[in-house]
């Protein structure tokens, strides 16, 4: 039995070998299942590969390799991408960029599987500014970013000339006004100060000589009474007689005679100052009124119009310091000796005006003749009784004469200058520095109508003296 038992024994713990390794063979069998299943799903179905974003610009064309020959191509908007390829060249293919804007393309190969993907952002022709920006404005500090079709002009410029010249190129480039932003900034603030000088004299001259003479003459029985009037004159001189009477056939004679001379100077000197590139106006004078028409219910309008000494200009301050000018100065004044009439109790007064409008460009301290005028009118008018005035000698009590002239002469300079602001250290001279108002002793009893007024700094010895002083002896 014994040797039974071991036989039984030994058959049993073969049985149990043979079934541990078989089952260790079937544990990595059926492990390797799970992957040979998922790499056969994959080849059924293969992942498409990521989008790859290109940037172009518009109008441009960039060459694509792709990893395998295409056989079909998918473009989301042609009107801002479009590809072009050769047929001996599958795997090379050509974005043509034809608007700004988004789209995407989509390759394919064999079996219709994608093969490759493109995001394109087509943008406006950024590198195209900043060559032209820096050929023609070196000395800038101007940065051009682009989002879709609108361009950002970033940076510093050194006038505000530079930066509105930046933004007339930058426009070259793009589709409308509205597609450039302009945020540049200026490197420092540059103020003007315009000086205008209106200068004019004018000169007249008026010689009358009027004759009224009164003729009465008995002709064959009838009484015949010719006469001849003369302009007359409210500030004339004249002598009233007649030197002729003795020859019986001379009435009443009357003479009017006058002489006038007049001389006129007109001297203005406005001053303005504003930033470079604004507009700055400055008018002393004041405003008349005007009638302007009817309203419905019949009542006069009135419009009120402007005169005195009015100045208006825009300075841009360009490279070299130099300053371009828009300026418009203009002198006038009511005439109450020309009027229009238009109807009873309503004259309107006339305005004399001198006014010049132009552009200069000159440098900072320069002066500049803008307006000159020379004027030189002459008249002269004989009035008199038909043949009579003729006569000579005797025709000079017959006829009136008048002779006018009238020289003007006018000159309009203008001097501009770059300015800064002072320290509170440095005060300004005003007009009313120095003023002190007089006394009830100087103003009643020594006829003065202030008690001191010095324009400016005052010599140390017209300074008075505070404290102790002289000469000290020991």
């Amino acid at each position: 039995m014994t040797g039974g038992l071991r036989i039984r024994i030994a058959a049993i713990c073969s049985l149990a070998m043979f079934a541990a390794t078989a089952a260790a063979q079937q544990v990595p069998q059926s492990r390797s299942a799970a992957p040979a299943a998922r790499t056969a799903s994959e080849r059924a179905a293969p992942k498409a590969p990521s989008p790859v974003i290109m940037e172009i610009t518009v109008n441009k064309t960039r060459a694509v390799s792709l990893p395998s020959p295409v056989e079909g191509i998918i473009v989301g908007n042609e009107g801002i991408a479009d590809v072009n390829f050769d047929a001996d060249r599958p795997r090379q293919v050509f974005v043509i960029a034809r608007g700004v804007g988004t789209t995407d393309i989509i390759f394919t190969g064999a079996g219709g599987r994608i093969i490759h993907q493109l995001d394109v952002r087509v943008v406006t022709d950024h590198v195209g500014i900043e060559a032209a920006l820096a050929q023609l404005l070196p000395e800038q500090d101007i940065n051009v970013a682009v989002f879709r079709d609108t361009v950002f002009l970033t940076g510093t410029v050194r006038t505000a000339s530079d930066s509105a010249n930046a933004v007339v190129i930058a426009r070259r480039f793009v589709g409308g006004d509205a597609n450039v932003i302009n945020m540049l900034d200026l490197r420092g603030s540059q103020q003007v100060i315009l000086q205008v000088r209106v200068s004019e004299m004018a000169r007249t001259v008026t010689k009358n000589f009027a004759v009224n003479n009164v003729f009465n003459w008995e002709l064959g029985g009838q009484r015949v009474i010719f006469s001849t009037t003369g302009p007359g004159f409210t500030d004339a001189v004249f002598a009233t007689g007649n030197p002729l009477a003795g020859f019986g056939l001379l009435g009443k004679t009357q003479f009017d005679i006058l002489e006038k001379q007049g001389l006129t100077k007109t001297l203005a000197e406005p001053t303005l100052t504003v930033l470079s590139g604004e507009t700055a106006t400055f008018l002393a004078g004041g405003e008349t009124p005007i009638p302007s028409g009817v309203d419905q219910s019949g009542n006069l309008s009135i419009t009120y119009r402007e005169f005195g000494i009015r100045l208006e200009f825009t300075p841009v301050v360009i490279a070299g310091d130099r300053i371009n000018l828009r300026l418009i100065t203009e002198i006038s004044s009511v005439d109450a000796t020309n009027t229009v009439s238009l109807g009873p109790n309503v004259n309107i007064p006339t305005i004399i005006s001198k006014r010049t409008e132009t552009t200069i460009d000159l440098p900072s301290g320069g002066t500049v003749m803008i307006a000159g005028l020379i004027d030189d009118n002459m008249s002269n008018s004989i009035s008199g009784f038909p043949f009579l005035k003729d006569i000579p000698v005797i025709g000079a009590l017959f006829r009136s004469t008048e002779f006018t002239r009238g020289e003007t002469e006018l000159v309009i300079t203008v001097t501009a200058y770059l300015a800064k602001p002072v320290g509170n250290k440095n005060a300004l001279s005003l007009p009313t520095d120095g003023f002190e108002p007089a006394s009830d002793i100087d103003f009643f009893l020594l006829g003065r109508l202030h008690r001191e007024y010095a324009k400016g700094e005052r010599d140390i010895w017209a300074e008075t003296l505070k404290g102790p002083f002289g000469y000290f002896m020991e």
